[in-house]
């Protein structure tokens, strides 16, 4: 039986059947005090959208967490931690399961939007069948990586995962640090009650950066910042939460939030005041705190957000995801359709208006110094 939750209360009351099947897994995104955090901060007028799976009217066997948001006059269906920009996925039993509330999802022929499902996941396997059962007017897709470190047993063993330049760049960098006091590096295990203080110590050092300066920092944005609080303050409550900071002499210079699930530490923010920019502080601080983790027993660090490559300096790889918008045999789905091929002849106009102009500027540039040899008189 499909049962389809459309408040928070519903969700709310979903805790113990939620949290057995997040058990599953180890993302600390499909966990049910991050699902409640982002209606909190990310809904506003929009509505969550869960289906839920129960077997025989009973037990929950499948989660499919959404939320109902109206662009443009077209209602659509997006994963709840879209806005993170994180990888999401479903709640499921079994893969028998997942088909069944996936099915139920795109039975509804509402437009989709799913952000960044492991490509070789089950979930991505479970929408490629419904796709194939139920064609749509169309679909859109965009693939990414993030970046996981395996841990070596000891901390020792770490250094040795580094390229003799990546070491020799590490002693280089930590020398310059030095050079503005010495480098400390601490790690704070917030409680339910220091969390917020903690939290805003660290926001404060990402807001030094150029996250600042576009006005993407937490501390620039209530939504993310009460997600960020929630979520953190839920985390604490576990024992689950982390904050590293790193300092030269007496100011902060870098930060990181992370959460710890399964045996993995997740990183969920960090950030560096640019004023310490030549010293490269994340690469210190992350360098440290992959040492912490060796010695507290983490066998994988997960670096989230979107691939970087300075990430692949100790014993990384690459988890390829994909976040796809599916465009169903709907009025919605039509309209769905239109809206996102006008946004991208609008956003390919728009890289043809940049590049032209900066293409005019170019030999603008290269008139005004060639202008002095014209001028020059002839020599006949």
């Amino acid at each position: 039986m499909i049962e389809v939750i459309t408040d928070r209360a519903g969700v709310e009351k979903l805790a113990e059947p939620w949290a057995a099947l997040a058990s599953q897994s180890a993302d600390p995104f499909l966990r049910h005090d991050c699902a409640l955090a982002s209606i909190d901060a990310f809904c506003g007028p929009a509505r969550p959208v869960v289906y839920v799976l129960r077997q025989g009217g009973g037990d929950v066997q499948a989660i499919a967490a959404f939320r109902a948001v109206r662009r443009a006059g077209v209602t659509r269906l997006e994963t709840l931690t879209r806005s993170l920009a994180e990888p999401s996925g479903l709640l499921y039993a079994s893969e028998a399961a997942l088909g069944e509330v996936v099915d139920a999802v795109m039975k509804d022929r509402m437009p989709l939007m799913l952000g960044r499902m492991a490509e070789d996941g089950a979930e991505a396997r479970a929408f490629r069948q419904g796709l194939h059962r139920r064609p749509p007017l169309g679909t859109s897709a965009r693939k990414d990586q993030s970046v996981w470190v395996s841990l070596p047993s000891d901390q020792g063993l770490l250094e040795g995962t580094l390229s003799p330049n990546r070491r020799r760049d590490l002693r280089r960098k930590w020398r310059r640090a030095e050079q503005h006091g010495a480098v400390t590096f601490t790690c704070v295990e917030p409680t339910p009650e220091t969390a917020p203080e903690v939290l805003e110590a660290a926001y404060r050092i990402e807001a030094a950066s150029w996250k600042g300066r576009n006005g993407t920092a937490i501390l620039m944005s209530p939504r993310y910042r009460r997600f960020f609080d929630t979520f953190g303050t839920a985390l604490a409550r576990e024992g689950r939460l982390f904050v590293f900071f790193l300092r030269f002499g007496t100011q902060p210079a870098a930060m990181r939030i992370a959460a710890a699930c399964g045996e993995r530490l997740w990183e969920l923010k960090i950030g560096y005041d640019e004023q310490f920019g030549e010293c490269s502080p994340g690469f210190l601080l992350t360098h440290e705190t992959l040492r912490w983790c060796c010695g507290r027993g983490f066998e994988v660090f997960e670096f989230l957000g979107q691939a970087e490559t300075w990430e692949f300096t100790w014993d990384s790889q690459a988890r390829d995801y994909v976040s796809v918008n599916i465009h169903p045999r709907s009025i919605a789905g039509s309209l769905s359709l239109a809206q996102d091929a006008g946004w991208s002849a609008a956003k390919a106009g728009m890289r043809r208006i940049n590049m032209d102009r900066a293409a005019r500027k170019s030999r603008a540039r290269r008139g005004a110094v060639a202008a002095p040899e014209k001028a020059r008189p002839s020599a006949l």
